[in-house]
């Protein structure tokens, strides 16, 4: 759910299904980790704010890097970015991008 930092009476929700492949890059201690995903989104509207998005199936592209800070417990921080594309099955096609922060801790 995202909702527009000027109006937050504006927003959007979404479900999205993406699969995500992990390559482990670098140190054995406190690994760091690269994914990668592609996957789809099914949105609530067509429209935050400005951007048009005409269709409420969307693509969901995502990269990010995680780190596993500690080498007791499998929680990760990772940085990344994600961004929402119908691909231009139909325009206008602004689509969404985002840049995150996120802890996990797998269960």
């Amino acid at each position: 759910h995202w909702q527009d930092s000027n109006n937050t009476e504006d927003n959007i929700t979404a479900f999205t299904i993406s699969p995500i492949l992990s390559w482990h890059i670098a140190g054995a201690q406190r690994p760091l980790f690269l994914e990668a995903g592609i996957g789809g989104s099914y949105f609530d509207k067509t429209q935050i704010s400005n951007r048009r998005l005409s269709t409420q199936f969307q693509f969901e592209d995502r990269i990010s890097l995680s780190w596993q800070y500690n080498r007791s417990s499998s929680a990760r921080i990772a940085l990344g970015y994600t961004h929402y594309s119908n691909a231009d099955i139909k325009r206008p096609n602004d689509g969404l991008d985002f840049f995150w922060l996120s802890w996990a801790l797998p269960f």
